[in-house]
C-alpha cells in the first residue's frame, strides 16, 4: 500500500489510506497492527478495497453487530463529510 493518509490510533495502531497494494489506480483502506519487534503485523492489518466498506458496514448494521457508541461515531462522521 502507498500510504496517502494515516491516523495513530495507539503506539502500535494505525489506521491507513492510500494505493491499493494490487493497483495504485484504487484506493483500499486498512487498520495497520505493528509488532513490539518493530515488525508490520500482516496476519492482523488486512488491506481491502475502499469501496468493500459500505458493505461491510451495512451487514454489520443487518445483523446488529456494532453498538449504539459506534453508529453515532460513523453517522457523526458521515454527516460532517457531506457537509463539507
Amino acid at each position: 500500500m502507498n500510504v496517502k493518509h494515516s491516523v495513530q490510533l495507539s503506539d502500535l495502531h494505525s489506521i491507513e489510506l492510500g494505493e491499493a497494494t494490487w493497483d495504485n489506480n484504487a484506493v483500499s483502506i486498512r487498520n495497520r497492527y505493528d509488532l513490539d519487534s518493530g515488525k508490520f503485523s500482516r496476519h492482523n492489518s488486512s488491506e481491502i478495497p475502499i469501496n468493500d466498506l459500505s458493505g461491510l458496514v451495512k451487514f454489520a448494521c443487518e445483523h446488529q453487530a456494532l453498538t449504539e457508541s459506534e453508529l453515532k461515531i460513523m453517522l457523526k462522521a458521515i454527516v460532517l463529510s457531506l457537509n463539507d
